[in-house]
């Protein structure tokens, strides 16, 4: 009789696949910050029209961090009531994502308000989609003196780029137009569409 040998061990999967996914999912946040924070990866200056914040800076954790996830989100500075330089510029955004045409839905827009700031609240029944953060007193006044040291005052409508993973890292001053943020969002599209072509291509 002759005996036939089996190797009834499972085969080991290899976790390939899911290293390749994972990169690709983080690619478009890794990919936009690293131009942006490079200069010698662009042929001439970076050109982004925003100020750079260096370092990035993480949002208060009182505020839920998933709001922003799989997102470029806008950020403007309500002041202490959202007056008018505040509500203008909740209308800048809502134009803002619309002209971002097939990226509208990869953009959220938000309004950073302090405790009692009513009118803020009034905001979500205005401007459908638009959402208001209250990080709390303390948080709230840790994030602007950061935001000071960083460079980047904030006054009534400022806006702010916070970036998929949560962290605040482009400012623009309340006299800058919304073409502005709108122009560098664009490029933040751009290079997270092509380092993902970039990664399927290597893949291929």
């Amino acid at each position: 009789m002759t005996e036939v040998l089996t190797n009834d061990r499972p085969k080991r999967r290899r976790p390939w696949a899911l290293y390749v996914l994972a990169a690709v999912c983080a690619a478009p946040a890794v990919a936009a910050w690293i131009v942006y924070s490079v200069p010698g990866l662009l042929p001439e200056a970076r050109g982004n029209r925003g100020t750079l914040v260096q370092p990035a800076l993480s949002l208060p954790a009182s505020i839920d961090g998933e709001v922003f996830e799989g997102k470029w989100s806008m950020v403007t500075w309500a002041g202490e009531s959202c007056a008018e330089p505040c509500r203008a510029r909740v209308f800048d955004m809502q134009q803002v994502r619309l002209a971002l045409a097939e990226h509208r839905d990869r953009t959220g827009r938000f309004v950073l308000a302090p405790e009692g700031a009513q009118q803020a609240l009034e905001i979500d029944e205005s401007w459908p989609g638009t959402r208001v953060l209250d990080p709390g007193p303390a948080a709230f006044r840790e994030l602007q003196a950061s935001l000071a040291r960083a460079g980047a005052a904030p006054v009534e409508g400022s806006v702010y780029l916070v970036d998929p993973m949560g962290e605040l890292m482009m400012a623009y001053g309340p006299e800058q137009p919304a073409e502005d943020f709108l122009a560098d969002l664009e490029k933040l599209f751009q290079a997270s569409k092509n380092w993902i072509d970039g990664v399927n291509d290597g893949n291929r």
